[in-house]
């Protein structure tokens, strides 16, 4: 299916209790072109790697100011902007991800990439928080 930038909330769409939001293991697969996650609450997240580059939350790729990000630009990526080089710990709050193109200016915090988790059941969450909010 077709992935973009639009297709990811600038803010969570639901609230994470702290068990949510806090990470216990990180794993990257090159093979299967996924960053893994199990959360402290036991939920496990596998991030493909396109979709995170859509996901990139940095004012580059989302825009700012008004203005349109890069990625609201194009239809598909290149393949050197999903190639998966490096990714490490900002702080206690987030990760980076740095890209075959050179592109790691995305700060992706446990919350956000908690909310934007691909699994149905927090696909189904999104979908339900999306009704109550209207």
């Amino acid at each position: 299916y077709y992935l973009n930038s639009k297709m990811f909330p600038n803010e969570p769409v639901f609230k994470l209790d702290l068990a949510e939001r806090r990470p216990d293991v990180i794993s990257g697969s090159a093979e299967n072109r996924t960053a893994d996650i199990v959360w402290m609450d036991g939920h496990r997240s596998s991030y493909g790697w396109e979709m995170l580059r859509w996901a990139c939350p940095c004012a580059a790729c989302r825009g700012e100011g008004g203005q349109p990000g890069t990625l609201d630009l194009i239809k598909e990526l290149r393949p050197e902007q999903t190639g998966l080089v490096d990714m490490g710990p900002v702080g206690d709050y987030a990760m980076y991800l740095r890209w075959s193109d050179g592109h790691d200016t995305g700060i992706y915090t446990w919350e956000y990439l908690r909310t934007i988790c691909p699994c149905p059941e927090c696909e189904s969450r999104r979908l339900d928080a999306g009704k109550t909010a209207h």
